[in-house]
C-alpha cells in the first residue's frame, strides 16, 4: 500500500514539471554543426598527356541495291558496230518491245522486256547492224592564193632552175631576177566560202582565187593518188595520197575520215582529217620570201 502511494506522488511531480521542461527546451538555441575543415591541395604531379586516339574508320553508306526485275522481265545490252543506237531505239519504240536506254558515245543499246521482246530486239540488231556497201567518194584539193584586183589576176614568182644552166665563172655570175608569171585565177566556188573566210580572218586576205584543183574519185578504204601542177610554177607541183572512211554522226550527217599525205615542193603534210561530207578544211600554207602564199584546201563529197 505504501509503495503505490510513492509511485503516485512521483507521477504527479513529473506531470507538474513537464511545462517548465518544454519551455526551457524551446528557449535553448539550436547548435549548428561545425563546418568541415577544408583540405589544403597537395602538390601532385600534372596528369600524363592523353594517348593519341586511333584513326577512326570512315564507314561509307552502301548504295542501295537496284530493285529486282519483275518476274519474267529480262535486260540485255547490245554493243552496236555499224548502226546508230538511236535508229534501233526508234524501231523498238515503234514495235513497243519494252524499255530501252541509248548511249551514243559508247554506241550501246540497253533493252528491258519480256523474253519475246528481247528475242525480237536481237533479230533487229542482227538485221540492221551490218556493214553497209562502200560509198563512192570524191576528194577535191584546191590551191588558193590572194588575188590582186577584181579581174582575179595574180603574179606568182617562179625561181629559175639553175641546174639547167651551164656553170659560169665567178666573175661572170650576176644576180638574175626571178621570173614573174602572170596567171588568171578562177573565182571561188560556193563550197569554198567558209574556208575562204577562215583564211581571210587568219591572214587578212580580202580576195582569193583558185590556182588549181586536184580531183580523185575512189571508194571507201581504197587508196587514191592525185598529181597536180600549175603551169610555169614548178614549186606548186603536188602529189596527194590517201584513203577515206565514212561514218554517220549523231546528227545523221556523214563524217569523212581522210588519211592524207600531201607533198608540195619541200613541204609535206601527213594527217588524219575529220570533216563532214561536203565540208572543206584548210590544211596547209606554202609561202616563202620570194613568192605569193598558196593555201591548200581539202574536201570530201559522196558521189551519188
Amino acid at each position: 500500500m505504501r509503495l503505490s502511494t510513492l509511485n503516485l506522488l512521483s507521477l504527479l511531480i513529473v506531470v507538474a514539471l513537464l511545462p517548465a521542461i518544454s519551455s526551457l527546451a524551446q528557449e535553448a538555441p539550436a547548435q549548428e554543426p561545425a563546418p568541415a575543415p577544408i583540405a589544403e591541395p597537395a602538390d601532385t604531379p600534372p596528369p600524363p598527356p592523353p594517348h593519341p586516339m586511333p584513326p577512326q574508320r570512315v564507314i561509307r553508306p552502301q548504295r542501295p541495291m537496284p530493285p529486282a526485275l519483275p518476274e519474267g522481265m529480262q535486260t540485255e545490252i547490245f554493243d552496236l558496230k555499224y548502226v546508230s543506237p538511236d535508229k534501233l531505239s526508234s524501231l523498238i519504240q515503234f514495235f513497243m518491245l519494252g524499255e530501252f536506254m541509248v548511249d551514243e558515245e559508247l554506241n550501246l543499246l540497253a533493252v528491258r522486256g519480256n523474253p519475246e521482246a528481247i528475242d525480237k530486239t536481237r533479230q533487229l540488231v542482227q538485221k540492221y547492224d551490218v556493214p553497209r556497201p562502200p560509198e563512192r567518194v570524191e576528194v577535191r584539193i584546191y590551191l588558193l592564193t590572194a588575188a590582186t584586183d577584181q579581174s582575179l589576176a595574180v603574179n606568182l614568182t617562179s625561181l629559175p632552175n639553175s641546174a639547167m644552166q651551164p656553170p659560169r665563172r665567178p666573175q661572170e655570175m650576176t644576180p638574175t631576177p626571178p621570173e614573174t608569171v602572170s596567171l588568171q585565177l578562177r573565182p571561188l566556188p560556193p563550197e569554198l566560202q567558209q574556208a575562204a573566210a577562215q583564211i581571210s580572218d587568219l591572214y587578212g586576205v580580202q580576195q582569193l582565187g583558185v590556182l588549181s584543183v586536184m580531183v580523185a574519185q575512189t571508194q571507201e578504204d581504197q587508196t587514191f593518188t592525185i598529181n597536180g601542177a600549175v603551169p610555169n610554177v614548178p614549186r606548186l607541183d603536188s602529189v596527194a595520197e590517201g584513203a577515206v572512211r565514212l561514218r554517220r554522226g549523231g546528227d545523221n550527217r556523214e563524217i569523212a575520215s581522210l588519211e592524207l599525205s600531201f607533198q608540195q615542193e619541200s613541204q609535206q603534210v601527213r594527217s588524219t582529217l575529220e570533216m563532214y561530207e561536203g565540208e572543206y578544211l584548210v590544211v596547209a600554207e606554202n609561202s616563202n620570201a620570194a613568192s605569193q602564199p598558196v593555201w591548200t584546201v581539202v574536201g570530201v563529197k559522196i558521189v551519188r
